[in-house]
């Protein structure tokens, strides 16, 4: 059995919105925080309105 059902799928320089993968509008990050074990494990795009 693989191991991939539990790898996120992320583009950490886009946002995916209505179906495509968009550039953002700034250059803001954000780290994605493990909660159990308090570590970033993902880096992703901060979404602006």
């Amino acid at each position: 059995m693989s191991n991939n059902a539990t790898k996120p799928i992320y583009h950490p320089a886009a946002l995916f919105i209505g179906g495509e993968w968009i550039s953002p509008s700034g250059s803001l990050r954000l780290d994605v925080i493990n909660f159990a074990t308090e570590e970033v494990f993902a880096t992703v795009a901060e979404a602006l309105a």
